[in-house]
C-alpha cells in the first residue's frame, strides 16, 4: 500500500495474530492522488506450492507456470474420470492416490518426462496429456536451498521397529505409499496424534491401533514399530511425503466452530480438527494469514470421501 497525503500507523495494516504473529489486514481507507495497491499474490516461491491448469496435446509438451523446479507434481484431469498421477524427482516412477496399486513406470514418453525451472514436461500418457482435455497439476518445492517446510524419503522396510528420517524438519504430517507392493496411501499427523491413520483412497473412517502405524514423530523424521506392508514389509520400499505445519498444537477460536490447530503461517499451511455441527455456513479457523488456496478434508469418525 502506497498512501499519498496521509500519515497512518501500523493498525491500518495490520494486527497480531492468535498464535502471536503479525498478519496483515485489508487497508479500507483512501490512497491519496498518487497513491496504489500492489496485491502481490504470487506467493508460491516462498510456500514452495502452486497450481497450474494446462490443456493436453496428445503429444509432448512443456507446462510452465509452476514458479520453481518442482519435484513433486499431482495431475488429475478436470473434465472426465481418469486416473491421479502423483510424479516426484526422486525416482522416475509414478503413484495413483486413488489406488493402492504398485507404483509405475513412468516412461519419459509417455507421462512426466523432464522438470524444468518453471515448470515440467509431459509425454503422451492418456491421464496426463489427453488432447483436448482440461488438466490440473499441483506442485511443490522440496527446496534444496530455501527451506518450504514439504520433504520427502525413500526408504526400506524391515518389518520391525524402524526409524525413518533426513526430512530436514520434524514433521507434522505424514503421508507414505508403498511403492513395490499394491497397499494402500496412508496419512498420519501430529493434531490426531501417533497410531492413528486415515486412507487417502478409501472412505473408511480413521483407524487406532496400539501396535501399528506410526510410533512417534521425530526431529528429522518418524519411527514404525509395525511389520504391516502399508508401512513397514521386510524388503519392500516406500515413499513418505513429510510437511512441517509448525510447532505446537492450539485451540482456535476464530469461528463458528472451535477447532484444533496447528499452523505454520510462514510457509502457508496447517492442520485443523474440527467437530461438525450441521449448521450451515459455519466457520472454521485455520491460523494462516490468508484464505487457503488448497484443502484435503475427510471425516474421521465414520465413512465417507
Amino acid at each position: 500500500n502506497f498512501i499519498d497525503g496521509q500519515q497512518l500507523t501500523s493498525a491500518d495494516f495490520g494486527e497480531t495474530g492468535t498464535y502471536g504473529e503479525w498478519k496483515p489486514v485489508e487497508y479500507s481507507g483512501t490512497y491519496g492522488n498518487n497513491g496504489f495497491y500492489l496485491p502481490f499474490k504470487q506467493d508460491y516461491t516462498v510456500e514452495g506450492f502452486s497450481t497450474v491448469l494446462y490443456k493436453g496435446t496428445g503429444a509432448s509438451q512443456y507446462v510452465g507456470g509452476t514458479g520453481f523446479k518442482p519435484d513433486l507434481v499431482w495431475n488429475k484431469r478436470r473434465d472426465s474420470g481418469a486416473w491421479h498421477i502423483l510424479s516426484n524427482s526422486i525416482v522416475r516412477h509414478e503413484l495413483y492416490p486413488n489406488g493402492g496399486t504398485v507404483e509405475g513406470d513412468a516412461a519419459p514418453n509417455v507421462n512426466i518426462g523432464a522438470y524444468a525451472p518453471d515448470g515440467f514436461v509431459v509425454g503422451t500418457g492418456g491421464a496426463i496429456n489427453t488432447s483436448g482435455a482440461s488438466m490440473v497439476a499441483w506442485n511443490w518445492d522440496m527446496g534444496a536451498d530455501t527451506p518450504t517446510g514439504f520433504g520427502a524419503v525413500l526408504y526400506k522396510g524391515n518389518a520391525g521397529r524402524l526409524d525413518v528420517s533426513g526430512f530436514g524438519f520434524s514433521p507434522d504430517m505424514v503421508w507414505i505409499k508403498p511403492t513395490t507392493t499394491g497397499d494402500h496411501h496412508r496419512l498420519c499427523d501430529t493434531v490426531r496424534g501417533v497410531k492413528k491413520s486415515l486412507t487417502v483412497n478409501d472412505t473408511v473412517a480413521e483407524s487406532t491401533s496400539s501396535n501399528n502405524f506410526l510410533e512417534a514423530f521425530n526431529l528429522d523424521g518418524f519411527t514404525i514399530d509395525t511389520a504391516d506392508g502399508g508401512w513397514n514389509s521386510a524388503s519392500h520400499y516406500y515413499i513418505a511425503w513429510g510437511w512441517d505445519m509448525g510447532g505446537t498444537t492450539a485451540t482456535n477460536t476464530s469461528g463458528t466452530i472451535s477447532s484444533q490447530v496447528r499452523a505454520n503461517p510462514t510457509y502457508g499451511q496447517s492442520i485443523i480438527s474440527y467437530t461438525g455441527n450441521g449448521t450451515a455456513g459455519a466457520t472454521v479457523g485455520h491460523g494462516l494469514n490468508s484464505a487457503p488456496e488448497m484443502m484435503i478434508v475427510k471425516r474421521r469418525s465414520s465413512s465417507q470421501s
